[in-house]
Order: C-alpha cells, then structure tokens, then sequence
C-alpha cells in the first residue's frame, strides 16, 4: 500500500512539473514572433501562438485517429453485410 502511495506521488509531482514547464515555455515564448509558411502564404505570427496550437493538436490527434479507425471498421463491416446479400 505505501509503495502505491509513493508511485502516486511520484507520478503526480512528474506530471505537475512537465506541465509547469511546458506553461513557463508557453508564457516565455509569448511575446516573440517569428514567420511561418500557412499553405505557401508567409505571416509573422506570435511564437507562444504556435505553441499553443501545436499542444492542442497533439491532444486531438489521437482522438481523431481513433475516430477515423472506428469509421474503417464501420465501412468494413457495412461493406462485409452487402456481399452476403
């Protein structure tokens, strides 16, 4: 029981500081601007904006992809049913 204690403590002082690093990397970067290439426009955009951008797509894109993956089994499956009748 202690050592389930510990690893939660562990696990919870870890995840805390990754996410407090990464809000000081966020904040840190707020005020520079850099350029970047949006389908072959260039724009001069804030870099903590990209940032903030880039983490939200690396928290949607495993659940995009799990859609997607649920949208292939329901055409399969559909697909299967139409060749027995």
């Amino acid at each position: 029981m202690l050592l389930k204690r510990i690893n939660g403590y562990i696990l919870a002082i870890g995840s805390g500081l990754v996410l407090l690093a990464g809000a000081l990397l966020l904040a840190l970067q707020w005020g520079n601007g850099c350029d970047f290439s949006l389908y072959g426009k260039n724009i001069k955009v804030n870099t903590g904006l990209i940032l903030a951008c880039a983490a939200g797509a690396g928290w949607l894109a495993p659940k995009v992809f799990r859609v997607m993956l649920k949208g292939i089994r329901k055409v399969r499956k559909v697909r299967k049913e139409y060749k027995k009748l």
